[in-house]
């Protein structure tokens, strides 16, 4: 990796200490399991292309051995010690790429799309001061938290999940304004079909990145940015399927008996954002 610094990396030997005993299985569980040192301390783009990766790794330690995990003995890792600190000998790596979206025949696990969990944020949501000036800080807090989770995601998505946290069924644009104005500057952004992507700090902007699975009542593929469905494009690419014959099996992936043109269209972008990986 470009720039790359030991003690910044996701594998860094007090991050795999933290991985392994504390059972980190799940990407969602990023911010329950790991300390805020290690969170800030570790490279935000490595943590975007193989945090999936990486819990889908413990997540078959934890099948293949209930319990303690079979291999501490000889793992012997070092205590955490802080960024920078002395002492760290780089670890042999096995070559990683970018967690891989669904396979044709969906035999590996897939990472999953993660709703973001504001009980996290240890804030209660104030309906009644949802248009107060100093409100806008808490409704901020919540805005980024949504984005840090789930990016890359659609602004209007975050948007709409503010305001039914806070009674509102109906995003009118004051609300989408009041919303948006309060997201922190650090997430850069994209535009697609006139929507707004938030990106994860640190991922290039509009790069393809992996498909993360969902039920239709978590997301739906109008929500799923173009670049993440070339994840799920890329791997009938790879096995130079044609265009039409992976159009088709991204249909049947999401239960569409046929396309609409404008869904047609985006899944096409997503297969020719495939071919350019």
């Amino acid at each position: 990796m470009e720039n790359w610094e030991l003690h910044r990396s996701i594998l860094r030997d007090g991050m795999i200490e933290t991985f392994v005993t504390q059972r980190l299985n799940e990407p969602g569980d990023w911010f329950n399991k790991v300390p805020q040192f290690q969170r800030s301390g570790t490279n935000p783009l490595e943590k975007a292309l193989f945090l999936a990766r990486i819990c889908e790794i413990v997540e078959r330690i934890d099948d293949g051995a209930p319990g303690r995990h079979p291999r501490a003995e000889p793992y012997a890792l070092t205590p955490p010690i802080a960024p920078g600190g002395p002492g760290q000998v780089p670890l042999p790596l096995a070559p990683v790429t970018r967690a891989a979206p669904p396979s044709a025949d969906r035999s590996r696990p897939e990472p999953r799309y993660v709703i973001a969990d504001i009980a996290n944020l240890s804030l209660t949501p104030r309906p009644d001061r949802f248009y107060e000036t100093d409100y806008k800080a808490t409704i901020g807090r919540i805005a980024d938290y949504i984005i840090e989770v789930e990016a890359p995601v659609f602004g209007d998505v975050v948007v709409t999940r503010i305001a039914r946290m806070h009674g509102y069924l109906r995003t009118r644009n004051t609300i989408q304004k009041l919303v948006l104005s309060a997201v922190d500057g650090r997430f850069p952004k994209t535009t697609e079909d006139g929507r707004e992507v938030f990106w994860p700090v640190g991922v290039p902007p509009g790069s393809p990145v992996s498909f993360r699975a969902s039920s239709d009542q978590e997301r739906s593929h109008n929500d799923v940015p173009i670049a993440e469905l070339s994840g799920l494009a890329l791997p009938y690419v790879r096995i130079r399927m044609d265009d039409e014959q992976v159009l088709r099996k991204m249909a049947e992936y999401f239960g569409l008996g046929r396309l609409r043109e404008a869904t047609r269209a985006r899944f096409y972008q997503a297969v020719m954002l495939a071919k350019s990986v």
